[in-house]
């Protein structure tokens, strides 16, 4: 390999490393927020989740989705996979909260 294709390689590498280090963290961050908290609270308690998945064992590592939170309230949104002793099964669930951080549950969809 020349120089050229050596520097090349060693950025990709980097910025690859960069990435998949930020991904883990916000991944990470997300799972500690009250919202995720509040999100698996709900599907833990929902018999149609329970019916679906057995025993809940875990979620996915990667969730999608997004908080907006100000001083009056927020939303959010979640996308992520329960992870049951019968079966697997992909979530979608919005919560919304007041400006005491009471999140609720507004909209819950098992998707197949």
């Amino acid at each position: 390999m020349n120089r050229i294709t050596k520097i090349i390689v060693g950025a990709f590498i980097g910025l690859f490393l960069i990435a998949s280090t930020i991904i883990v963290v916000i991944s990470v961050k997300v799972k500690d927020a009250g919202a995720y908290k509040a999100s698996q609270k709900y599907i833990e308690t929902n018999p149609d989740v329970l019916k679906e998945t057995g025993e809940i064992k875990g979620y996915s590592f990667f969730t999608s989705g997004s908080i907006e939170h100000n001083s009056k309230g927020g939303v959010a949104y979640f996308s992520y996979t329960v992870e049951g002793s019968k079966s697997d099964l992909p979530i979608h669930i919005v919560l919304k909260t007041d400006s005491l951080d009471n999140w609720n549950v507004i909209d819950f969809t098992m998707l197949e």
